[in-house]
């Protein structure tokens, strides 16, 4: 959001890539970009609390609790329950 200078993170994986840091690396690219290229101030995530790999991820990536949202998301006909994680940028602390 150029207004409020933040951004919103989020990735997809396939299960037969897991486990392979992938994730994690892709994330901190796509933080060392936001911080150091677009000079955001926050970057956002968001993730199903059950979860546990993608939450896991995010902590990894410095990113920290915000808290959650109770059924807040429509996933394969079920609500799901949202936790959400931010990181804020060390330049701008």
């Amino acid at each position: 959001d150029p207004l409020l200078n933040r951004g919103t993170v989020g990735y997809v994986l396939n299960t037969a890539y897991t486990n392979l840091g992938y994730a994690t690396e892709a994330l901190l690219s796509v933080v060392e970009f936001g911080f150091q290229v677009l000079d955001l101030d926050r970057l956002d995530a968001r993730y199903m609390i059950e979860n546990e790999k993608s939450k896991r991820v995010l902590e990894k990536c410095g990113f920290s609790y915000g808290g959650i949202e109770k059924e807040k998301m429509l996933a394969k006909g079920n609500y799901k329950t949202i936790g959400f994680s931010y990181k804020l940028n060390p330049r701008h602390a």
